[in-house]
């Protein structure tokens, strides 16, 4: 989230690549990509975190489907 430090505190390294690339400059939230934060993280485990390629789709629909039906997809 860009209004509170939850990411940041932690994944401070991230958090600089992030805001120099692309995505961070276009106004992406972590959570734009990852999902919400889920409450009582670290301390009650871990996060798993959403990557699949569809979560790029949301902002990148005609990028995603020339991608999807291509070789790679």
């Amino acid at each position: 989230q860009t209004s509170s430090p939850t990411c940041e505190t932690c994944h401070a390294v991230e958090t600089a690549a992030w805001q120099a690339s692309s995505h961070g400059k276009a106004g992406a939230t972590c959570e734009s990509c990852h999902g919400e934060y889920k409450e009582g993280h670290p301390a009650s485990g871990t996060m798993t975190l959403p990557m699949a390629s569809e979560s790029c789709k949301t902002c990148h629909a005609a990028t995603f489907a020339d991608w999807q039906n291509s070789n790679h997809g």
